[in-house]
């Protein structure tokens, strides 16, 4: 029983290759969950709200973790702006997004580049 036990095991060979559901396996060891640094957020640069903004974060599982990170790629063309913040428009075209605690008490910081400007 030991060796077919052993052959259904994680192969430390693997390094994490044949985890089935990462997504799973770190909400489960109550770990962040980081992302590619180049993840396009939204597919084109119409503007966005904030409550689309949360639409898609909550789309991408940000809420299931209790920190969440990505950076938008540096297509200006396929990222988002948020235009409702009070506080001028965020462009996400190379922002770090974070995203910490449950989607309903959270906190999301968003870092703009600084070579975004006249947003």
């Amino acid at each position: 029983e030991t060796i077919s036990r052993a052959a259904d095991a994680l192969q430390k060979s693997q390094n994490g290759g044949d985890i089935p559901d990462k997504d799973l396996f770190v909400r489960r060891i109550g770990a962040a969950r980081a992302f590619d640094g180049a993840v396009i957020i939204g597919c084109d640069d119409n503007p966005w709200t904030t409550a689309e903004f949360i639409v898609w974060l909550e789309s991408q599982g940000a809420f299931n973790h209790p920190y969440w990170m990505c950076r938008g790629s540096w297509s200006y063309a396929y990222n988002k702006i948020i235009t409702d913040t009070g506080c001028g428009n965020i462009c996400l075209a190379g922002a770090v997004i974070e995203v910490m605690g449950v989607r309903g008490a959270m906190t999301i910081r968003v870092t703009t580049s600084h070579s975004v400007s006249g947003w």
